[in-house]
């Protein structure tokens, strides 16, 4: 008998083992990983896992900048741009320094930062102050995603020399801080990671509202593992912020919290758990003292802005 072997039947053939791979796969994974569902598990890592894409669109987007020149006309002036400061929605979370820039050495000048149609309340306001540079009015403050802010600018003081037009240049610099396991504000969004890998992230949250919450959902880190083996699960806190304290919990896949035995810079639970995803939550507050904006540029920024902080999880 004679078999005739054609480009499609090879084709048909590689399909075929191709399934029997995944089938076998699958199984493996359902018989592993005892309390999760294969496919759910498969659906839920490739649609947290951070794309190549959407990283290099983060990446292109981690420094912006924007300007404008002007000029007060009239005494007492105030002039408004609306979504002035405008962050990618492809965007790492971050900071911007805003500045304010005139030539007149009497007039302090005033600034007012607000999430863009907030109306109410101010993230950046006020002027130079009396111990500051009466032409130059600078700030920093944490922004997230999406996210646009309006400005309000005006001489401070009406002084005697003043004699408008006065010029002034308004700019603004967005600097992204490159955690690549972000968004990961539910759990939900928990990103996926390796038990005995350093993980690197940030401890930022940027102003959806003239201010951060205590509870907001920004505040926190969501990470998931998957535990092969009836084994306890340790996090290792290996560094993190001077100005930030970080709260970290244990979940199960229901999104239920079980008790942790705490120890020097670590967390162990306090049983041994069976095969299956548990969720690591981060949660990222600040210490007394400690805050998401700095008013002057005689003040340094905070050092969760440029600091990320670092931890491994690991099986005992």
């Amino acid at each position: 008998m004679k078999i005739k072997i054609t480009f499609t039947s090879i084709a048909l053939l590689a399909i075929t083992i191709a399934n029997a791979q995944i089938r076998t796969v699958n199984r493996n994974i359902k018989k592993e990983v005892s309390n999760v569902d294969a496919t759910n598990l498969y659906k839920d890592v490739k649609s947290n896992a951070q794309s190549r894409t959407a990283l290099l669109k983060k990446m292109a987007n981690k420094n912006k900048k924007g300007q404008t020149n002007s000029d007060w006309a009239e005494p007492n002036e105030r002039d408004t741009y609306h979504s002035f400061i405008n962050i990618p929605a492809d965007a790492f979370p971050g900071y911007v320094k805003i500045t304010l820039t005139h030539g007149d050495n009497h007039l302090g000048p005033a600034m007012t930062v607000t999430p863009d149609l907030s109306g109410r309340g101010s993230i950046i306001t006020g002027s130079t102050g009396k111990t500051e540079n009466k032409q130059v009015r600078t700030a920093h403050f944490s922004v997230h995603p999406g996210m646009t802010y309006d400005v309000e600018v005006g001489p401070f003081y009406n002084a005697k020399s003043y004699i408008p037009p006065i010029p002034y240049k308004l700019e603004w610099e967005y600097t992204g801080l490159e955690d690549i396991y972000e968004p990961n504000d539910t759990q939900k969004q928990a990103k996926y990671i390796d038990f005995n890998k350093t993980i690197t992230a940030y401890a930022i949250a940027g102003h959806i509202k003239y201010y951060v919450a205590a509870n907001a959902e920004n505040l926190n880190d969501w990470y998931s593992v998957v535990l092969d083996e009836s084994k306890k699960i340790r996090v290792n806190t290996l560094s993190q912020p001077s100005d930030t304290n970080l709260d970290i919990r244990l979940y199960d896949a229901s999104g239920k919290s079980f008790s942790i035995t705490r120890g020097l810079n670590s967390l162990t639970s306090s049983r041994i758990l069976v095969k299956g995803v548990y969720f690591i939550k981060v949660k990222c507050s600040l210490k007394n003292g400690g805050t998401r904006k700095v008013q002057y540029q005689s003040k340094p920024i905070p050092d969760h802005f440029k600091k990320p902080y670092k931890f491994t999880v690991s099986k005992v």
